[in-house]
């Protein structure tokens, strides 16, 4: 079967941030554009996906949720086949083609948080600032260059890991350090960009706090696409990771030339029971030859003869089979 799915794709680049700080199933948070002030925003970290589309089979509850106006799925090109292995238990095949073309391409959100602490016992006042290396301990190994003299770095500054976005100093308590440290009053406590991140400044906040302390929050931003390991699901909760990203020139095709965009595999229907998922590819499939919109809420009643003989009219085979053409033999 080749037909049209609206994937709502949840994943994370395994490279850039530890995999326990975003789950992707049915029912947790699916990328998308989950708010329109995103860019006034600070987040701890959020995910904002390129290009949203509105999906050719939709519920009657979208339209109280207003996921017309700010969707969360994007209309993709599903073969269901065994290709090659890759894509056995609920691993996905994708076409290196379509992520090339943005597909699923998002913008990752990190705020880092700081703020003046004063210790009420000694009045010892922490500071944004550039630390000073004879007169701090712990100066960090990141750079220092791009902190302007409140110690913030500029907007639309790129960056690396470790790099220094807010500097900061805190005064040393402790008079029992050693000889060669006495002179040293001030220890460093800047705040460092994740080693393993980069990006490019987006927005940087200084104001003060419920207390009368200075608070600075700097926003960086940064793109990411699809890696092989990236978690993907499909609005019926069919997830998988990505076993393989294959060249379109070694992707199946149908005789009109059509590539899938993503392969799943069939074993992974019969023993979940979600039907409703290859009623969906049929009806994305028309909708998408026609132009028209599908109701897919649950519990209504679907006539699958007059969608196959939908398909019959438009010169399709009556089930939504396909013929695929292995690109490499």
């Amino acid at each position: 079967i080749l037909g049209v799915l609206s994937s709502s794709i949840p994943f994370l680049n395994h490279n850039q941030a530890p995999r326990n700080t975003y789950q992707s199933a049915m029912g947790k948070q699916a990328i998308g554009i989950p708010m329109t002030n995103f860019n006034h925003r600070y987040d701890t970290f959020s995910h904002i996906l390129w290009s949203p589309q509105k999906p050719l089979v939709k519920t009657k509850m979208m339209k109280y949720l207003h996921f017309d106006e700010l969707p969360s799925w994007v209309n993709v090109i599903v073969a269901i086949a065994s290709y090659g292995g890759y894509n056995q238990e609920d691993s996905v095949i994708l076409n290196q083609s379509a992520i090339d073309r943005g597909l699923f391409n998002i913008t990752f959100y990190r705020t880092y948080k700081s703020e003046e602490k004063k210790d009420m016992t000694s009045l010892a006042q922490e500071k944004f600032c550039i630390p000073e290396r004879d007169k701090c301990i712990g100066i960090r190994k990141g750079s220092y260059k791009n902190l302007d003299h409140n110690g913030l770095i500029h907007k639309e500054t790129n960056v690396k890991g470790n790099d220094i976005i807010i500097g900061k100093i805190t005064p040393i308590i402790n008079k029992q350090i050693s000889n060669t440290k006495k002179k040293m009053k001030y220890k460093d406590t800047s705040v460092q960009l994740r080693h393993n991140e980069d990006g490019i400044v987006d927005n940087v906040l200084l104001d003060h706090n419920v207390d009368g302390y200075r608070i600075a929050k700097v926003k960086v931003r940064s793109t990411r696409s699809l890696e092989i390991a990236d978690k993907m699901s499909s609005r019926h909760g069919q997830k998988g990771t990505i076993g393989l990203i294959l060249p379109e020139e070694d992707m199946p095709f149908t005789e009109d030339g059509i590539c899938p965009d993503v392969i799943i595999n069939p074993h992974a229907i019969p023993s979940r029971m979600t039907i409703a998922q290859l009623i969906e590819c049929i009806m994305g499939k028309i909708g998408s030859m026609k132009g028209k919109f599908f109701d897919g809420t649950p519990f209504e009643k679907v006539n699958m003869d007059d969608l196959c003989d939908e398909l019959d009219n438009l010169g399709f085979e009556h089930k939504g089979y396909e013929t695929l053409y292995n690109a490499e033999t």
